[in-house]
């Protein structure tokens, strides 16, 4: 979109780097992200952002500099034998954040990807710890687990594992995007993403959708893999959501970028995320009680329950956690600390 400009990529002044290409941003792009976030928060669109702030190519910003430095803005991108440093298919890179070097192996394709999933936390960062360091914030969290990721891993040769996390990235990505879900941290195939407050829609039944269409998503990846490649067994990928308050804070020392969360929320997403049946999607009683009336006309939601040979689904309903898990679930142990909170079963949203 042109808001926030490319990296320029090209050696390091300092002889210590030992990366062989840097990617430098100019001081302005930090004013740059406050003044989005600006006029975001004045309800401007982003069509109207776009036409408002033009941003001049990395490449003329750093222009001056670079002939200071190197005397020729090519030079730096040639190594001692004479060779273009562009045309290796997978090279090194930094990009430069609050002085700290964040070094990166990925191809030109994926430069911008990582760019844009550092920039989505930077927003939270410079509109909610501009004065302080933590702050205390209702949002939504959205934890998705690929089940038997341990059985997964050990049954694939490593370039089919990977290439299945990645068809699974790219379809998940796409359904965060829409829904405005930013990205929080991932542990192997546990998924997590937040949805804050916004003036466009409700961050809950964004997180609710959300889910959906990358359950969805995942089936239809799951059938053509079966399709295309012979593979064996279906993927399924369980989600929770739960809502509340936490503290978002910042560790400015660490060399972490990005927002750390205290509090319980998360906690409760992930261990519902690992609940029975596969495939499902699992929220609290407290998210469905937040929900306008007519936005709960539009969700079908339940628990199910076994009743002799026959399992019953029970249509806007609730149950506790100890009470539904407890024949279905050998490991009882680790919901021990929410064995009392009420949950259901997402099945639907109507548009």
């Amino acid at each position: 979109m042109g808001l926030i400009p490319k990296p320029v990529v090209r050696k390091a002044d300092d002889p210590t780097i030992r990366a062989r290409k840097v990617g430098f941003f100019p001081h302005t792009v930090l004013d740059r992200i406050k003044t989005i976030l600006s006029m975001k928060a004045e309800g401007h669109s982003l069509k109207h952002i776009i036409e408002t702030l033009t941003v001049l190519p990395m490449s003329q910003v750093m222009e001056a500099k670079d002939h200071k430095s190197n005397g020729d803005t090519e030079k730096g991108n040639i190594d001692k034998k004479g060779q273009s440093l562009q045309e290796e298919p997978f090279p090194e890179t930094q990009i430069k954040y609050r002085e700290q070097p964040i070094t990166y192996i990925a191809s030109e394709g994926i430069q911008q990807q990582i760019m844009e999933r550092t920039y989505s936390q930077l927003e939270i960062i410079y509109g909610i710890f501009e004065k302080q360091q933590f702050s205390m914030i209702s949002h939504c969290v959205l934890v998705a687990e690929l089940q038997a990721i341990e059985k997964v891993c050990a049954e694939l040769p490593a370039d089919q594992y990977f290439s299945l996390l990645n068809d699974i990235w790219k379809a998940v990505n796409i359904c965060f995007k829409k829904y405005h879900g930013t990205y929080g941290k991932c542990h192997d195939m546990e998924i997590v993403y937040h949805f804050l407050m916004n003036k466009t829609s409700n961050y809950l039944t964004d997180a609710l959708l959300c889910a959906l269409e990358i359950r969805e998503s995942i089936r239809k990846l799951s059938l053509q893999r079966q399709l295309t490649r012979e593979e064996f067994g279906d993927i399924h990928i369980n989600m929770g959501i739960a809502d509340g308050q936490d503290y978002f804070g910042i560790i400015p020392e660490s060399p972490h970028i990005g927002f750390n969360v205290l509090g319980d929320t998360v906690r409760h997403a992930a261990l519902l995320a690992q609940s029975p049946p596969p495939g499902s999607v699992w929220t609290t009683k407290n998210l469905i009680n937040k929900l306008s009336v007519e936005e709960l006309r539009k969700i079908r939601f339940g628990i199910r329950r076994v009743e002799g040979n026959r399992e019953i689904f029970y249509e806007k309903r609730f149950g506790r956690i100890k009470d539904l898990f407890s024949n279905v679930d050998p490991d009882q142990s680790k919901y021990c600390d929410i064995a009392l909170l009420a949950v259901t079963e997402i099945i639907d949203v109507m548009p």
